[in-house]
């Protein structure tokens, strides 16, 4: 055996892996550097426009950066069975969530062991009812409370959540022991054709536990060579005009009107449907009086004067969305106060999406006569 053959052989190989591994990092730097992924919206006053900084009229710059951080940063979610996950607890001066999840609401009970449920509404509902962006005593739960403190407004409102995982969170309620009477629903912009969020985390987590012992996993075939793979695709596309497909995005997702699943297609009108339907089903097998609300669309109703944070682009999907699911919302029952916003001459929104204070206001004041008539209240 020629042993100097055999060591310049391998010195060759080491040698190749080196200037490999090299040119990878050296690669990702630049990429990374070059093509950065595109940040989020800064949520702190000093980067606020001078139109949402109006939203916080009467609070100080240093509250404000407070609740944004208290909404946005630091908590994040929780993971939960059946309906993926809530939002985490949090004790601060303006956001408080409970262990279970719940929004503290100023002025009522929160915890649903310890509320009298014969007066007690539960809201459901996703980010805007939860209140994102505004203080516990400034979410709509918070202004219906305020108007009829006679009754008990519990704050049930989760990012993201829309009608099937509501549905599913009322149920999982219902199955542990809580007799409950009242329940009104705040959806639109959230409607999709299924959970979406966290999806792909869950799934490598369920994976992940099955594994019977302790195991090490590379996806090598992937990830080895990646920059120079994405590298080569780049070059291609500019040689030869083969444009991959982009990912479909997690925004595309949560607006698609499209739906496929078991190797069928339907419209996310007829998801919803299907959603509204077996939530009213659930209502009388129950004997919960229960009522939807159709919230108002952000870029669509009220004034939305913020470009940078809403760009034309996103104001068309949400139209479009809008316009899909509007005449179903008739058909089904559901109390349409998306024009609550119209009698609000300014800005009514403190991000993209959320309503400001004065704005939740006006909508708890909009749905306080469809709660009355429903709940047979007097």
């Amino acid at each position: 055996m020629n042993w100097k053959m055999l060591g310049g052989f391998w010195q060759a190989v080491g040698s190749a892996l080196i200037v490999l591994v090299l040119a990878n990092v050296i690669l990702h730097v630049v990429f990374s550097a070059w093509y950065p992924q595109p940040r989020g919206q800064r949520r702190t006053w000093e980067s606020f426009s001078d139109v949402r900084r109006a939203a916080y009229a009467g609070m100080t710059p240093a509250e404000v950066n407070d609740l944004l951080d208290w909404t946005w940063r630091r908590p994040g979610f929780v993971y939960e069975q059946q309906t993926s996950f809530h939002e985490a607890p949090r004790s601060s001066r303006f956001v408080n969530v409970s262990a279970q999840g719940i929004r503290l609401t100023t002025g009522a009970e929160s915890d649903l062991s310890k509320a009298d449920l014969a007066r007690t509404v539960l809201l459901f509902g996703g980010s805007t009812m939860f209140g994102y962006g505004v203080s516990d005593r400034q979410t709509i739960a918070a202004h219906l409370q305020a108007r009829l403190p006679q009754y008990n407004f519990v704050n049930l409102g989760r990012a993201y959540y829309y009608s099937a995982q509501e549905n599913i969170f009322l149920l999982r309620l219902l199955q542990s022991g809580h007799k409950i009477r009242y329940a009104a629903f705040l959806d639109g912009l959230n409607e999709r054709c299924d959970f979406v969020v966290y999806q792909p985390q869950l799934e490598q987590m369920f994976n992940e536990a099955q594994v019977r012992r302790p195991a090490y996993a590379w996806d090598w075939k992937n990830q080895v060579v990646y920059p120079m793979r994405w590298l080569a695709a780049r070059l291609r596309a500019k040689m030869f005009g083969e444009v991959e497909a982009p990912p479909v995005t997690l925004s595309a997702r949560l607006h698609a009107l499209d739906c496929s699943d078991y190797g069928n297609s339907i419209r996310l009108r007829d998801v919803t449907a299907q959603n509204m339907k077996a939530r009213a089903a659930l209502c009388d097998a129950f004997g919960i009086a229960c009522v939807t609300f159709v919230q108002p669309f952000a870029g669509v109703n009220g004034l939305h004067l913020e470009e940078s944070s809403l760009s034309t682009a996103a104001r068309r999907v949400v139209k479009a969305k809008y316009e899909e699911l509007a005449p179903l919302w008739k058909e089904t029952g559901a109390i349409d106060i998306s024009n609550a916003l119209d009698v609000l001459p300014k800005h009514a929104y403190v991000d993209n999406v959320h309503y400001s204070n004065e704005a939740s206001g006006i909508i708890a004041q909009k749905m306080l006569p469809a709660l009355s008539e429903r709940f047979g209240w007097r």
